[in-house]
């Protein structure tokens, strides 16, 4: 088996994961998985299935503040140009 073909289509399925693109990543399965064996297939499949089925936030108490909090901790760190104007500004959409 190609080991290198393996390994690249395992970090664009990783990166696939991570970022949510769930159906992309089974696109990029798909037509390689004769790279792998039908049992690393099965797995494969499983975890995609399983981060499918993880991605909704449950409701809990203080999840509004939360948010609040992420949104502020945003627009601190978001990034601006040379410390002058965020993108926004520059667009004149704040």
């Amino acid at each position: 088996m190609d080991t290198v073909g393996r390994a690249k289509v395992m970090k664009a399925l990783t990166l696939c994961l991570l970022f949510g693109y769930l159906d992309y990543a089974l696109e990029i399965l798909e037509p390689l998985k004769h790279l792998f064996s039908e049992m690393e297939i099965a797995h494969i499949s499983k975890i995609i299935k399983k981060v499918t089925l993880n991605q909704k936030l449950p409701s809990f108490r203080g999840r509004e503040r939360l948010a609040d909090f992420l949104l502020l901790l945003w627009k601190i760190l978001r990034p601006t140009h040379g410390g002058w104007a965020t993108k926004e500004q520059e667009l004149g959409n704040l």
